[in-house]
Order: C-alpha cells, then sequence, then structure tokens
C-alpha cells in the first residue's frame, strides 16, 4: 500500500527501546528470583507437617518452579531477540546518518547540478547500503512524465521499463508520482504485497527491491519538481528515524543544493549577457 507519512512522526530512539528491555528483564529476573525463595521458605515451613500434606506442597511447589523457569526462559528468549532487533535498527540508522552527512558535504562547493545528483545517488547506495536511487523531474506534458536525470545501484534499466508519472492514473499511484502529486512522503512497504504498485512488481522483484520511498523536492515557493526515490532490499525498510533524516536531506537538496544552483547559473548568465551587450551595441552604431 502506498502511504503517505506522518508529518511529525512519534519517534521512541533505538538507545531508549533498548535500556527499556535491559530494565524489563532485570524486573522480571528479580520478581523469578522473590518468588523462589518465597517458595523455599513454604517448603521448609511445610517440611514439619504430616506426610500427605508434605506431599501436596512439594507437588504445588514443584508446578510453582517449573512456571517460574518458564517466565525466566521466555523473558531472557524475548529480550535477547528485541535486543538484537535494536541493535540491527541501530546500525542502519548509523549507516543513514554517515549517508545523510556524506550528502550535505556533497552539496557544498558543486557547480554543476548533474554531478551532484550523481553524487547524492551513489552516496545513498554506497553508504546507506540501499540497492538503487534516483532523482526524477516532473515534466509538463500532457502525459505528465516522470524524467529520471541521475540514479545509482541496481538500476538494469528498471526506469526504461517503469514509464513512471505524476498523473492521477495507474502508473502515477506509486511512490514516485504520489510523492510529486501530494508534495509528501510516499512508501510501499512491500512489492510482494502491496496491490498499487501492480505495474511494477515483477521488474522490481527481479531487480531485488522490496521497500520503495519517494521524497518530495520543492524549489523556494514550496512547488514540487520533482523526487528523491530510493529503494531497499529489505521490506518495511523505512524507520522513523530514518525517514525523517531523508526528509531533511532532501529539503537541503532540493533548497540548498539544485535550486542555489540553478540560480547561480542564472545569475552568471545574466552578467555574461550583460558583458555582451555593450559590445554588441558599440559594434550596430
Amino acid at each position: 500500500m502506498i502511504t503517505t507519512l506522518e508529518k511529525t512522526p512519534r519517534i521512541a530512539t533505538v538507545s531508549r527501546m533498548t535500556r527499556f528491555h535491559y530494565l524489563w528483564f532485570a524486573l522480571i529476573v528479580l520478581l523469578a528470583g522473590f518468588v523462589l525463595a518465597s517458595l523455599i521458605v513454604l517448603w521448609l515451613i511445610q517440611k514439619n507437617t504430616d506426610p500427605t500434606r508434605q506431599n501436596q506442597s512439594l507437588w504445588f511447589i514443584e508446578l510453582l518452579c517449573l512456571a517460574v523457569v518458564i517466565a525466566i526462559a521466555y523473558s531472557l528468549v524475548y529480550t535477547m531477540w528485541r535486543l538484537k532487533v535494536a541493535e540491527a535498527a541501530l546500525r542502519r540508522f548509523d549507516r543513514e546518518m554517515r549517508a545523510t552527512s556524506r550528502c550535505s558535504r556533497a552539496m557544498v562547493g558543486l557547480k554543476d547540478e548533474q554531478t551532484l545528483l550523481n553524487d547524492i545517488c551513489r552516496v545513498l547506495c554506497d553508504e546507506a547500503g540501499y540497492r538503487m536511487a534516483w532523482v526524477g523531474y516532473a515534466e509538463n506534458d500532457d502525459a505528465k512524465t516522470v524524467l529520471p536525470v541521475a540514479w545509482a545501484g541496481s538500476e538494469d534499466e528498471y526506469l526504461a521499463k517503469a514509464n513512471i508519472t505524476w498523473a492521477d492514473t495507474e502508473r502515477g499511484r506509486g511512490p514516485t508520482g504520489t510523492a510529486i502529486r501530494n508534495g509528501e512522503s510516499a512508501y510501499t512497504r512491500d512489492f510482494k504485497t502491496d496491490r498499487q504498485i501492480d505495474a511494477w512488481r515483477e521488474n522490481a522483484l527481479q531487480r531485488g527491491y522490496r521497500s520503495s520511498i519517494a521524497l518530495p523536492l520543492r524549489d523556494e515557493s514550496a512547488r514540487t519538481f520533482g523526487a528523491l526515490t530510493i529503494y531497499s532490499a529489505e521490506p518495511n525498510a523505512f524507520t522513523a528515524e530514518g525517514v525523517r533524516l531523508m526528509e531533511e536531506m532532501a529539503g537541503d537538496l532540493a533548497s540548498f543544493g539544485i535550486t542555489s544552483l540553478r540560480a547561480r547559473t542564472e545569475r552568471n548568465l545574466a552578467a555574461q549577457s550583460q558583458q555582451l551587450t555593450p559590445s554588441t551595441t558599440m559594434e550596430t552604431s
């Protein structure tokens, strides 16, 4: 399903999740220890009773001890699994942090828009480990075509066959078309199950794409002129923390990168035109 991401998601950081599960496991262990100590005391009290009651007490104590052992084992397995998930998310978040930092540095000092876009796509694939990344610009033709201008990773002619548009049609209801049309981030959780991406499912799965996200590119007047689309080899690969970072990066790319380079180019062309105007006037006179 194509989903528009929340603008201000409530984020629980990985470090807080990790601390929570450590504390939860420690609480379970302490509770189990208290119950076990209580059972031992109960057994000692019942030790001097008659044999019939003693056997009943022992059976009850053994049953409670088994329940305590099962609870401890379950708590240990569950906590270790959650910690493993949290550590994987932390490693992925660290890659995303490094990638967005590299993308920000790539925007400094560049004089060529095409080189900037190529570098951004390459960093997202090489540094963050995404399967493919590309930048598309919204054309104002009748079909509302999305023109790919830069890409990196395992593209393998996917974009040439995708025929992506930003019109409200079948080919325009994927993440890229939705992000451009609505001006908000949109993503596909899983190419295997999402129904709205039937037009691209086969080609995407052949290239190892399982999920994707499209980030709108806006100019200084908040008009969406394109999108940065990223594909992952994992389903549900885009966490709230990572999306927040990538949205900030896409905003910087559009405003401080593309828009600034275009404005600089226009100023240079205007300056060159002013320099040529006097000589042209003199030749005419």
